[in-house]
């Protein structure tokens, strides 16, 4: 006699986490007119996550060099299970009103191994100012751009669900405004009990006009971060971006690659560096380069400011903190969304992207990236960004928002705050009592509102000036589907296995339900009814070596050694997503 059932979750083994665990991280520079970066995948990786950041810009003294900050990024999500690629690239070097000199455009499930094709692009793709061809041969990734002859640092994640995942613990918001003192430099977070990974993003902008002083809005000095400390593993990986004007000595950018996660040195200082980041300016408002000290001390995670940086520029940090389960995901990344806004829409009392919530998601993470081409000036790019960790259970959203309209004399026109625990009904992010940053004199903003049944998510961008000049790309990432992995009752099939006290069990399984299931998931076999009865007994723990995808079913064969009965003919139960906890073994 055979019965079989699945568990939601076995007592003693509780479903995974939310996301994947990050199995390690590779961090690359590319220098103007090198070779395309080459990554090695770690085994068992089923996702990759990818970041650029880049820099260039005019060095002449045509059109203030000073204010030439260029805006490149690339943000991607590489499947290895079905070759593709999903993501977007912001290409900002100019606000010219013909839109030559920007590209803003996504695109998903692309197969691997070519640019994006443009019948694939969602938004402004032209002219082709820059592209991206992602190629894994065997265990390696292959990063190439068109636009090879910018400086660009590569942040390449590795994630894989099948033997451990992570669940997000409390975050931190933070911000570090510009000034000479202790609280412009240092800042000290705890950690929570239970963190193994520390993801860090941060963007500044710059207060002073002492380097350039103009009215066209040219001064729009940037800084974008990323930091990942594993306190397992003991490293820190990232990249800083800074663009503080075209000359060479005005704009960096550099990586950060298994630097030890306890050292006090300061990046430009430490081994791990690779970049360009020498020979860079440090006076007031020409500040080239940014060198902080990020660094997990007991248990406090501390970011301090260099001198230089800190008396021009305004930071906002989003922390996120997350905790590895011990065990693979219960469900994963179910799919990705992209909207653009086009140029010619954006407004004071905003503009808004509507997005269908596939069923069952508990976890949305939201990118933005944008620019405008409103003024016919080589030095302008009037860059935007945001990102948010929204959380569907509690109905809340924790990220950043950044705008840069560049400085108008001294005036400022730039907004650059971190948010946390904003309401999905509508509420003000700015507004809100736990932002923090810098909030300029104009209403930029972004609002969230999530339907009653929480089927859609509604952005709304408020842009304040250069309206409606503005386009925007919007990315979706949804998490947190449980599939339903079930039994097809009318297969379970037992016959004599390659030796006498083997039983071979056959049997096929589907997943009807509303999330992907990742291979790994347990099963175990026992002698009795482990649900019922204490006195059941382990006969056999396994796992399906391969995937379910939404309406999938699969056949799974298993090897029950036997060796402890005479007699084969007895009751066994079969229980999916359980580790064997129930009851002790043979």
């Amino acid at each position: 006699m055979v019965t079989f059932g699945q568990m939601p979750y076995s007592p003693c083994n509780p479903s995974g986490g939310k996301k994947g665990d990050i199995l390690g991280i590779e961090t690359r520079y590319r220098a103007p007119g090198g070779a395309a970066p080459v990554f090695n995948i770690p085994a068992g990786t089923r996702s990759i996550t990818v970041y650029i950041s880049s820099e260039t810009g005019i060095t002449t003294l045509l059109d203030n060099p000073q204010g030439d900050e260029d805006f490149m990024t690339v943000n991607a999500i590489i499947d290895l299970t079905s070759n593709t690629s999903s993501g977007y690239v912001n290409f900002a070097k100019n606000t010219f009103v013909d839109g030559s000199g920007t590209n803003l455009y996504g695109w998903q499930k692309v197969p691997l191994g070519a640019y994006i094709p443009n019948a694939s692009k969602l938004g402004d793709a032209t002219p082709n100012l820059n592209n991206v061809n992602f190629t894994v041969s065997g265990s390696t990734l292959t990063i190439t751009e068109s636009a090879n002859t910018i400086h660009s640092s590569y942040y390449v994640e590795y994630v894989s669900p099948y033997n451990n995942s992570i669940n997000p613990l409390d975050p931190q918001v933070r911000a570090l405004l510009h000034g000479t003192g202790t609280a412009n430099t240092d800042l000290t977070i705890p950690i929570p009990t239970g963190a193994n990974l520390i993801c860090i993003s941060g963007k500044g902008t710059n207060s002073s006009a002492v380097d350039l002083n103009t009215s066209a809005g040219t001064e729009e000095g940037y800084s974008n971060l990323r930091v990942t400390i594993d306190m397992d593993a003991g490293f820190t990986d990232g990249f800083v971006t800074l663009a503080n004007g075209g000359s060479v000595d005005r704009r960096s950018t550099y990586v950060i690659n298994n630097l030890a996660s306890s050292s006090t040195m300061n990046f430009l200082s430490s081994a791990a560096i690779t970049g360009d980041y020498t020979s860079k300016l440090t006076s007031a408002g020409a500040v080239g380069v940014y060198n902080p000290q990020i660094y997990v001390s007991g248990t406090n995670l501390v970011i301090r400011r260099d001198a230089n940086y800190a008396r021009d520029f305004d930071d906002a940090y989003v922390v996120e903190f997350y905790h590895r389960v011990g065990q693979g995901m219960s469900a994963e990344f179910i799919n990705s969304d992209i909207q653009p806004i086009p140029k010619g829409v954006s407004s004071t009392t905003g503009i808004s992207r509507t997005f269908n919530i596939p069923p069952g998601t508990n976890a949305i993470y939201f990118n933005e990236t944008g620019n405008a081409c409103n003024t016919d000036r080589e030095s302008n790019e009037n860059s935007i960004a945001a990102y948010a960790y929204i959380d569907l259970t509690t109905e809340t959203a924790t990220g950043y928002f950044y705008q840069q309209v560049g400085l108008d004399g001294t005036n400022r026109r730039d907004d650059n705050f971190a948010f946390k625990g904003v309401a999905l009904n509508g509420s003000s992010a700015r507004a809100h009592a736990n932002t923090v940053g810098f909030k300029g004199p104009n209403s930029y903003d972004i609002v969230f509102t999530l339907s009653a049944d929480k089927t859609q998510l509604t952005v709304t961008n408020r842009t304040g000036l250069a309206n409606p000049d503005y386009q925007f790309l919007l990315s979706m990432d949804y998490y947190g589907a449980r599939p339903d992995v079930a039994f097809d009752a009318s297969s379970v099939a037992l016959a004599k296995g390659p030796s006498c006290n083997v039983i071979r069990a056959t049997f096929n399984v589907c997943n009807p339900g509303a999330g992907n299931s990742s291979g790994g998931m347990p099963v175990s076999f026992y002698h009795g009814d482990p649900t019922t009865d204490p006195a059941a007994v382990l006969l056999y723990t396994g796992a399906f070596g391969s995937g379910l995808l939404e309406g999938e079913c699969k056949v799974f064969t298993y090897d029950i050694p036997m060796n402890g009965f005479d007699d084969l003919n007895v009751p066994m139960t079969i229980v999916i997503n359980d580790n064997g906890s129930f009851v002790t073994g043979v």
